[in-house]
């Protein structure tokens, strides 16, 4: 992982190997950022997504192996329980340029991957909500 940062933006490229959420994890732990939005673009050949099912209240995990576009990385860096929590969802495309979306569990990098963080000067937290199991985002101070 190389990064440079850029007054209150970060610029991360990961390389080939790399997975996405740990390596997000340790910037953040190693940089102090506990509270920015995530966008990025890049290449996996390995990756999970989820999604969340309410009826059961639990995100139901799929893994693809294959060669994906990244097209589109968002999400966030908050605080949970004081420590970094990420929030990211991925759409990727594959070789018939078919989509792929959902919350990211993990992806390794099988080109490169270019991601830019923008930090808030405010902190961001969440909090379990008990009744849907969900960590949700909470905006009040």
């Amino acid at each position: 992982m190389e990064f440079k940062n850029a007054g209150e933006r970060w610029l991360i490229r990961l390389e080939k190997g790399e997975e996405i959420i740990s390596s997000l994890l340790q910037f953040s732990k190693e940089n102090n950022v506990f509270s920015a939005s995530i966008m990025g673009i890049g290449a996996t050949d390995r990756v999970s997504l989820s999604i969340f099912d309410p009826s059961l209240n639990k995100y139901i995990e799929k893994e693809y192996k294959g060669d994906y576009e990244i097209s589109s990385l968002m999400g966030n860096i908050s605080l949970f329980e004081g420590e970094p929590a990420l929030h990211i969802h991925i759409t990727l495309g594959d070789r018939e340029n078919k989509a792929l979306a959902g919350h990211l569990n993990y992806a390794y990098i099988s080109g490169t991957c270019e991601i830019f963080i923008d930090q808030f000067s405010s902190h961001l937290e969440r909090k379990l909500d008990k009744e849907s199991g969900l960590k949700l985002l909470s905006l009040k101070d």
